[in-house]
């Protein structure tokens, strides 16, 4: 069958990850629909009806925090340089950057979600007549 693919994305770009930059810091971002992340998701929403039966409202959104910050971290922030800390890139830091900086946290979101991040180097699109 014949590829009725339209979106020129980069494969490799969107697995493993695209260079931009946060306030200084490098940051290494693959796209919301990457398999590692894919993964990821499905094992936290396998989990969401436990987390449902935590009887304290705030207890329970701050348990949905850990989750996002844990999955964002190993999932979508697959590496970084230039970290003002001096820390180096791991999982572990990863998420922990997660967990303590919402809006990184969100920029990072924000950006995996951006198809135009992820597109094809050099494609040229035309239209026939």
């Amino acid at each position: 069958m014949e590829s009725l693919l339209i979106t020129p994305i980069n494969v490799e770009a969107q697995n493993e990850g695209t260079w931009t930059d946060y306030y200084g810091v490098h940051l290494k971002i693959g796209r919301a629909n990457n398999p590692v992340f894919k993964k990821i998701m499905i094992k936290v929403n396998a989990g969401q009806e436990l987390r449902n039966e935590i009887p304290d409202p705030d207890d329970r959104e701050e348990e949905n925090v850990k989750i996002l910050a844990k999955s964002v971290g190993e999932g979508l922030l697959f590496d970084w340089q230039d970290h003002p800390s001096g820390a180096p890139y791991s999982k572990e830091n990863s998420c922990a950057l997660m967990l303590q900086d919402p809006d990184c946290r969100a920029f990072v979101i924000a950006f995996s979600n951006n198809i135009e991040n992820y597109h094809r180097d050099n494609v040229v699109l035309t239209l026939e007549k």
